[in-house]
């Protein structure tokens, strides 16, 4: 399905920042051809971009509850893939005032595995640029 696949390879361009020339490589010639290369790196073109929503939403994920699958579940009626930002270590302590019990690696691993979300990734400092 043109739809899975698209998901698909939007996760990973998103993972990695844009594909590098060698993830382009390893691409099947079809699905090369539904990107294009800004500096060195491959993204989706504009028509393909077009073709799916994304949704984002973001927060500490330290310990799950009730609230954060009804919000996750939420966010994923507004998009094809949900994108869930995890916040910095540094952003935990600044608003909770507490340490966070578990490293943004392990929250984003731990949020990677709910069902609603398609992808977790690391904020960072600033959340508009993430």
């Amino acid at each position: 399905m043109l739809s899975d696949s698209l998901k698909k390879l939007l996760m990973q361009i998103i993972s990695e920042n844009g594909l590098s020339q060698a993830s382009f490589t390893a691409l099947t010639p079809e699905h090369q051809t539904w990107l294009e290369k800004k500096g060195e790196k491959h993204f989706l073109k504009k028509e393909f971009r077009k073709m799916l929503k994304v949704a984002m939403t973001g927060g500490v994920f330290d310990i799950v509850h009730p609230g954060h699958l009804f919000t996750l579940n939420e966010a994923k009626k507004f998009g094809d893939v949900l994108v869930v930002a995890i916040a910095t270590d540094e952003t935990v302590k600044k608003i909770k005032q507490r340490e966070p019990m578990h490293s943004q690696a392990q929250r984003c691993a731990h949020a990677n595995s709910l069902k609603p979300v398609d992808l977790a990734i690391a904020g960072g400092k600033d959340w508009r640029e993430t």
